[in-house]
């Protein structure tokens, strides 16, 4: 009847289980409960999705569908981590039982580049199947699986052992350290290697351009054969004279770059371009930019194919231009965003003399693709009075730019302010 509700058991399988001390048998009174999935193939040997915290013995927790066998792993101050029997996918409930050996946490002490202790660094012990994630000098503690802890005033940490073949990651306003500790050297000094600092200006046709997000990321794969994967990533807004500053910097192969402002449902804001420099922030130095300073503007106009008469939704649509084309070939790294017009106009501002390759980007709601299109900016382009370089009309190839599902809730009209 109407009064009647049908009440949906969430995906997932429940596990509940013990844990105690092996020699004593005592419920073991704080841990950690990580739950994952074991990859059956691939780098990557586990992948740790749901954590919680549990007291005196017990614990229960729900794990996400998986494909693959289901683990769980418990990790306590004072006690050697854990790692349950695999757990069937897709079954109703389980249980697990642990017993836990004692061993000493990891103790050590953080010290700045310059020697003195690292107070309030936040550290991590980071495993395989972990992601730490690191956006604006911080650790986030929504990271998955990672467990956050911090330095005392003497730069002292203490965190449980782990298994062999983890990495530790420390991060502090003076400078950061990951690396894979020694077995059995469990006393330690750890010197912070200094951050790079980054400062730039960002201009379009020349002049500075304010309230532009900015981001900055740096490339960083697994830490070792089995490792954390780190995710480094910063922001920040240029300023009334177009200036930005990314104080903390990880050294290394990153990219900056401006962010163009894309709004749910409305796609990209308004017809802009940004400038994109992949580049290496060498460790301890300050790195200058100036993005925009001098460039040739490149404008068009796209069109969907001859015999597609349905809604155009180019707002939910970019182009990539990437280059210049060195002469012996080499490619530069640079690349240009641009959004379109609701009429199917783009522009790309300031781009260097060279060749350029342009490709687009369909993005939700949104189907078909240009053709790689190439074009040149010659170095006599590059004069303030110049006018943009037109490549006229391009036409999209395949199911053009369309709504993909009728129901989707694109919104029309005029879009959001910057």
């Amino acid at each position: 009847g109407k009064d009647d509700y049908l009440i949906k058991s969430p995906r997932g399988v429940w596990v509940t289980g013990t844990v105690v001390d092996r020699a004593t048998k005592q419920p073991i009174k704080r841990f950690r409960v990580l739950g994952g999935w074991r990859h059956m193939s691939g780098d990557r040997v586990c992948e740790y999705e749901r954590v919680i915290y549990a007291d005196d013995g017990r614990f229960q927790v729900l794990l996400d569908a998986a494909i693959g066998p289901q683990i769980i792993r418990i990790e306590a101050d004072g006690y050697r981590p854990a790692v349950s029997r695999d757990i069937k996918p897709g079954g109703k409930a389980a249980s697990v039982e642990f017993q836990l050996t004692a061993e000493p946490n990891v103790e050590g002490v953080v010290l700045t580049p310059a020697g003195r202790p690292a107070a309030g660094a936040k550290i991590t012990a980071g495993i395989g199947g972990c992601q730490v994630n690191i956006t604006n000098a911080e650790i986030l503690p929504e990271s998955n699986a990672v467990e956050v802890r911090q330095t005392d005033a003497s730069g002292h940490f203490s965190i449980p052992p782990q298994d062999p073949g983890y990495s530790m990651v420390i991060i502090h306003s003076s400078g950061y350290a990951w690396f894979h500790p020694v077995p059995k050297s469990n006393r330690r000094r750890i010197y912070l290697d200094p951050w790079t600092r980054v400062e730039g200006t960002y201009r379009v046709g020349g002049k500075p351009l304010a309230g532009a997000p900015m981001s900055l990321d740096v490339q960083q794969g697994p830490l070792g054969d089995d490792g954390p994967q780190i995710i480094f990533q910063l922001q920040t807004t240029t300023g009334p004279d177009g200036s930005f500053v990314f104080p903390r910097v990880l050294p290394g192969d990153g990219r900056i770059q401006r962010e163009l402002k894309f709004v749910r449902n409305y796609g990209y804001a308004q017809r802009e371009s940004a400038c994109s420099l992949d580049l290496d922030f060498p460790p301890g130095k300050v790195t200058r930019l100036e993005i925009g300073r001098n460039g040739r503007s490149v404008i068009g106009k796209l069109k969907p194919p001859p015999e597609y008469d349905g809604p155009v939704v180019w707002n939910f649509f970019t182009l990539l231009a990437v280059g210049p084309e060195l002469e012996n070939g080499t490619p530069e790294r640079s690349s240009y965003q641009a959004t379109i017009d609701r009429d199917g106009r783009f522009r790309l501002d300031d781009l260097s003399p060279g060749r350029y390759s342009m490709i687009s980007r369909a993005g939700p709601f949104a189907s078909g693709n240009l053709p790689e299109t190439s074009f040149v900016v010659t170095p006599a382009d590059v004069q303030p009075l110049n006018q943009p370089l037109d490549l006229g009309v391009l036409q999209i190839q395949g199911e053009s730019v369309i709504q993909r599902r009728a129901n989707a809730k694109v919104k029309s009209g005029p879009l959001p302010g910057p």
